[in-house]
C-alpha cells in the first residue's frame, strides 16, 4: 500500500469498497454529512465515540479495532493502515465489466443558475470524438466546479463506465494526483508496480468521464495525462483550473461571470441570472427577503462590482440578514474583505474573496505579482501598449496572466481585469508603496493620448478615434481623479504638486471634443470646473486658457449663458495677458457664441467676424470653418438666408477637404434647415435624413437630436403629425441626455403643437408651459414668444378666444423686440389659430384683446395663464 495515503483517503476507499455513499455512512454512524466530508478530507478527526461507530459500520475485524481507533484518533502513524485489510486491485487481475458498477459524480449542493448555455456547450464539446481533454478555466469563484460536476452528471449515462470526480483542491503535490484519482475510483494499489502504471492499466479498457477538479496548483509534471489519453482511448478528462494545462490534447473553455444586467426589469427582476442567484441565496439566508423596487439599483451595482462572479454574489447575499442591499453595495465598494462567510460547509478557500485570490496570488512569480499590481490602476480595461508603458508588461507576461485567468483578452485584443481582482491587486499595490509612481505613469499615458486626440478627432480617422476614446473613458476618469487629488489644499504648492495641477487642466481641456462629440456635456463641465478651481492659485498658463475655452463651449452647448459669459470674459482677459494670437482668436470666437446663445445676434456677429479675420491670418482652416458655421447660424437666426448659405457652404467645403465628416454632416444639417426655411421641403428632407443617418450610425447625439427636431418641423409642414411626433420625441430624449437647455424647450414647444393637432389640449398646454418656464429661466425672449403663441393656440381651441387673442398680442410684441420671425411650421400653426380667432371674435374685440396683450409684460402674461389654467 502507498505510504502517502491519509486516514481520510483510506476511509473513502473503505466506504466505497462497501458500496456506501457518504450520506449512507453518515446516517449509520449518526453524524452530519458535512462532518463526514471533513473527516474524509482530513480537515477533522473523529471523536472516540465516532471512531468506534466507524469501526463497526466499516466492518473492521475485532482484532484490528484497537489499531483502527488509535489511527483514527492520530495516536498511531497513518502508515500502520498498511496492516489493515482492504480489497486490492492487482494490475494482473482487472475487474470485469460484469463486476464493475458504473461510477457517478456528486451533484453540486445547490443547483446552477444561468449556466444553461455554457452547460450545453461543454456537453457538446465532450461528445465530440476529438475532444479528449477539456479544461474549464476562469478565476476562482466563477463556478467551474459546479459547471463541471453538472455536465459530468448529465453525461454519465453516455459513458459505459459512467463518470467520476477527483477533487484536487487539498492535494499538496503532483505526486498525490495519481492516488487521488485512484481514491475517487475506489482503487487500492498492490504489488511493486509503479502506481501510475497500475492506474493506466486499470483505465486502459474503460469508457469513463473523469473530472479532475482544481488542478491549477499541480501543473508541474502533469505531462503523463497525455499518456493516459493514449493508453486509455475511451477515457475523457474534464478538468477545472484557473490556468490552462498547455498539453497537446487540451481544449479550452473559458468560464466567465454571470451576465451583468444593464437594467433590471421591475416586473421580472430575476430574469437576469446574476440577480436570480443573489435573490435565491438571500432567501436561503433570510426567509423574509424579497426584492423591492428600491433594491434594484444597488443590486445592479453589486452585480457590476463582483462582475457577475457567482461566489461574489453568494457571499454578498449572505449579508441580507443584517444589512440592506444598498448597504451591502456600499461595503463592497469600500473593501474586498467584506465578501466573507462563516458557513461551515464552505471550503476554506471559498469562505472569502480574499482567500480565493490569495490562492491564485501564491501561485504567481514575483514578476507576475508586480505586473498584476501595476495593472490595477487601469479602469475599464487597457490596451497592450498602455500596459507596456504603465506597468512594463510584455506580451508574453500579459498572455501568462490571461492564461491564469487574472486578466481577460477580448476579440479586439483589449485586456480587462475582474473588478474584485483589481481591488485585491490594488490593495497589494498600496501596501508596496508604489501607488503614486504607477498612477503618475497612468496619468502621463492618458494625457498623451488625449493630447493626440485633439487633432485626430478633426481628421479622417475621427470615427475610429471616437470609438477608441469611448473605450478609455473610465481610464480618463481615473487619471483626472488622480490629477485632482490636491483639491482644497491650502499648503504651499510644491513644484511637483503644481505640475500635477497643470496636468489636470491640460487633460480636461484636451478632452473637450470627446465630451462634446459624445454628448457628455455635463460630465465634461464638472471635470473642467474642478480642474479650474484646483489650480486657481497657480500662475496663468496656456493650459488654463485652453481649459477655460473648453468650459465656455460646453456651457454654450447647454445654453447656460450666464456661466458661459463669465468664463468667456475671464478667458478673454487671460488671453490678452498671455498675448498668444491664436488663443485670443479662440477667446473672441467663443464669446461670440455666448452672445449668439443670448440672442444678441449683432454682437455675436461682430465677435465672430473678428475671430474669422484672425483665423484666416493665422492659416487655421478648421477654426475658420468653425467660425463660418457660427456666422451661418447667426445669419439664419436673423433671416439673412443668402449670407447664411454662403457661410455654411464654405465651411462644408473646408470640412470635406480635411476629412472632418462629423462637422461636414453638421453643416449639411444646417443647409437642410435653410432649405426648410425656403420651404424647399424635398431638399430639406434629403439633407436632414442624410445627416441623421450619419449621426445615428456614429451614435453622436448632438447632431442627431438637431436633425430630428428639424425633420419634425418638415413633417409638420407636410401635415404628417404622427411622423413629426416620432422625430420630436426621439430628439427630446437626446436633448435631455445631454442637458441641452436650449434644445429641450424648443422640442417641448413643437410637441405641444403635435398634441394640439391630435386633440390632446391638456397635454399641449402642459408641454407649452414647461417650455415657457425654461425659456423664462434662460431669458430667451424669442423662445418665450414661441411658447406664448402655442398657449394662445390652445386657449383659442378651447374657446377662451379673448385670452388667446391677448397672449398672441404678447407674443407679437416680444418677437418685434427680439427681431425673431416665425419659421414655416410655426407660421402654419399661427395662421390656423388666427383664422379661428377671426371666426370667433368681431374685429373690434379681437383688436382690443390683441392690444391689451401687446401692453402686457411677460410676468403679467404668465399670471393670466395661471389664472385661466387654474380656473379650468
Amino acid at each position: 500500500m502507498d505510504s502517502l495515503i491519509s486516514f481520510g483517503a483510506w476511509l473513502r476507499r473503505r466506504r466505497k469498497a462497501l458500496d456506501l455513499t457518504q450520506q449512507q455512512l453518515a446516517d449509520r454512524i449518526g453524524c452530519s454529512l458535512s462532518a463526514l466530508q471533513k473527516i474524509e478530507r482530513d480537515t477533522r478527526r473523529p471523536s472516540r465515540q465516532l471512531a468506534e461507530l466507524l469501526a463497526t459500520h466499516l466492518n473492521i475485524p475485532e482484532n484490528q479495532r484497537g489499531l483502527f481507533l488509535k489511527i483514527a484518533r492520530a495516536e498511531k502513524a497513518v502508515d500502520s493502515l498498511d496492516s489493515l485489510a482492504l480489497t486490492s486491485i492487482s494490475e494482473s487481475a482487472p475487474i470485469s465489466d460484469s463486476e464493475f458498477r458504473p461510477y457517478s459524480v456528486p451533484l453540486p449542493l445547490t443547483p446552477i443558475i444561468g449556466r444553461e448555455h455554457e452547460l450545453n456547450l461543454v456537453k457538446q464539446r465532450l461528445r465530440e470524438p476529438q475532444s479528449r481533454l477539456l479544461t474549464l478555466t476562469g478565476p476562482g469563484g466563477v463556478g467551474k466546479t459546479c459547471l463541471a460536476l453538472e455536465a459530468a452528471h448529465q453525461l454519465r449515462d453516455t459513458f459505459r463506465h459512467g463518470a467520476c470526480a477527483a477533487s484536487l483542491a487539498g492535494t499538496s503535490s503532483p505526486a498525490f494526483i495519481v492516488p487521488a484519482i485512484a481514491d475517487s475510483l475506489g482503487l487500492n494499489f498492490s504489488g511493486a508496480t509503479d502506481l501510475r502504471e497500475q492506474l493506466l492499466n486499470f483505465l486502459g479498457d474503460k469508457q469513463i468521464l473523469l473530472v479532475l477538479d482544481n488542478l491549477e496548483h499541480l501543473l508541474e509534471g502533469i505531462e503523463w495525462l497525455d499518456d493516459l489519453l493514449e493508453r486509455a482511448p475511451n477515457v475523457k478528462l474534464l478538468v477545472t483550473s484557473r490556468e490552462r494545462l498547455n498539453l497537446r490534447a487540451e481544449w479550452i473553455f473559458e468560464v466567465a461571470g454571470l451576465p451583468v444586467p444593464a437594467t433590471i426589469e421591475t416586473d421580472n427582476p430575476e430574469s437576469n441570472s446574476a440577480v436570480a442567484l443573489f435573490a435565491r441565496r438571500a432567501r436561503q439566508t433570510n426567509l423574509d427577503f424579497s426584492l423591492a423596487a428600491d433594491d434594484l439599483p444597488p443590486l445592479k451595482r453589486i452585480c457590476q462590482l463582483v462582475d457577475g462572479l457567482p461566489l461574489g454574489l453568494e457571499l454578498a447575499a449572505t449579508w441580507v440578514r443584517v444589512m440592506s442591499v444598498r448597504e451591502i453595495a456600499r461595503e463592497i465598494e469600500r473593501s474586498v474583505d467584506f465578501l466573507t462567510t462563516t458557513a461551515r460547509d464552505v471550503p476554506e478557500r471559498h469562505r472569502s474573496i480574499r482567500a480565493v485570490f490569495d490562492h491564485s496570488w501564491n501561485l504567481l512569480s514575483e514578476e507576475e505579482r508586480s505586473t498584476i499590481m501595476h495593472l490595477s490602476v487601469f479602469r475599464g480595461g487597457f490596451t497592450r501598449s498602455a500596459a507596456e508603458q504603465v506597468s512594463g508588461a510584455s506580451l508574453s507576461l500579459l498572455s501568462s496572466l490571461a492564461a491564469k485567468s487574472l486578466i481577460r483578452r477580448d476579440s479586439t485584443g483589449r485586456f480587462d481585469q475582474h473588478e474584485l481582482i483589481r481591488q485585491y491587486a490594488r490593495d497589494h499595490l498600496i501596501r508596496s508603496g508604489q501607488l503614486d509612481d504607477v498612477c503618475d505613469r497612468h496619468l502621463a499615458f492618458f494625457l498623451s493620448l488625449a493630447e493626440e486626440s485633439k487633432s485626430e478627432l478633426r481628421g479622417s480617422e475621427q470615427l475610429g478615434w471616437l470609438n477608441r476614446l469611448e473605450h478609455e473613458q473610465d481610464n480618463f476618469r481615473a487619471a483626472l481623479e488622480w490629477s485632482l487629488r490636491h483639491e482644497g489644499s491650502t499648503d504651499n504648492i510644491s513644484p511637483a504638486v503644481e505640475q500635477t495641477m497643470q496636468a489636470a487642466l491640460k487633460l480636461a481641456g484636451a478632452l473637450y471634443l470627446f465630451w462634446r462629440r459624445g454628448g457628455k456635456w455635463s460630465e465634461g463641465r464638472k471635470w473642467l470646473q474642478r480642474a479650474l478651481t484646483q489650480s486657481a492659485r497657480l500662475p496663468v498658463t496656456r493650459e488654463r486658457v485652453e481649459a477655460l475655452d473648453a468650459a465656455v463651449l460646453l456651457a454654450v452647448e447647454q445654453a447656460d449663458t450666464q456661466a458661459a459669459r463669465q468664463l468667456a470674459e475671464e478667458n478673454l482677459t487671460l488671453t490678452r495677458r498671455i498675448g498668444d494670437p491664436y488663443d485670443f482668436a479662440r477667446a473672441i470666437n467663443s464669446l461670440g457664441l455666448v452672445f449668439w446663445k443670448q440672442k444678441d445676434f449683432d454682437t455675436a456677429r461682430s465677435y465672430c467676424q473678428q475671430a474669422l479675420v484672425e483665423f484666416r491670418k493665422l492659416d487655421r482652416p478648421l477654426d475658420v470653418a468653425d467660425t463660418l458655421r457660427a456666422l451661418g447660424h447667426i445669419a439664419t437666426n436673423q433671416d439673412d438666408l443668402e449670407p447664411a448659405q454662403m457661410y455654411l457652404e464654405e465651411c462644408q467645403v473646408i470640412f470635406h477637404e480635411h476629412h472632418n465628416q462629423i462637422e461636414a454632416h453638421a453643416a449639411l444639417s444646417d443647409l437642410g434647415l435653410l432649405a426648410y426655411l425656403r420651404q424647399d421641403f424635398p431638399t430639406a428632407l434629403s439633407r436632414l435624413q442624410k445627416s441623421l443617418e450619419f449621426f445615428r450610425e456614429l451614435g453622436q447625439v448632438e447632431g442627431a437630436s438637431l436633425a430630428l427636431n428639424r425633420l419634425g418641423d418638415v413633417a409638420r409642414c407636410q401635415n404628417d403629425y404622427n411622423k413629426a411626433k416620432q422625430y420630436y420625441e426621439e430628439s427630446l430624449l437626446m436633448h435631455r441626455e445631454t442637458g441641452d437647455r436650449d434644445g429641450i424647450p424648443s422640442v417641448l414647444h413643437n410637441l405641444g403643437y403635435v398634441a394640439l393637432h391630435q386633440g390632446e389640449n391638456a397635454k399641449a398646454m402642459e408641454l407649452f408651459r414647461e417650455g415657457l418656464a425654461i425659456h423664462i429661466g434662460m431669458g430667451n425672449q424669442a423662445g418665450v414668444a414661441e411658447c406664448l403663441a402655442g398657449i394662445a393656440s390652445v386657449l383659442t381651441m378651447q374657446g377662451s378666444v379673448e385670452d388667446g387673442a391677448c397672449l398672441f398680442g404678447v407674443a407679437e410684441a416680444l418677437r418685434e423686440r427680439t427681431g425673431a420671425s416665425l419659421w414655416p411650421a410655426n407660421r402654419i400653426e399661427y395662421d390656423r389659430s388666427l383664422e379661428s380667432l377671426r371666426r370667433s371674435l368681431d374685429d373690434s374685440t379681437l383688436a382690443a384683446s390683441w392690444a391689451d396683450g401687446r401692453a402686457m409684460s411677460v410676468e403679467q402674461a404668465t399670471a393670466r395663464i395661471s389664472d385661466v389654467y387654474q380656473y379650468r
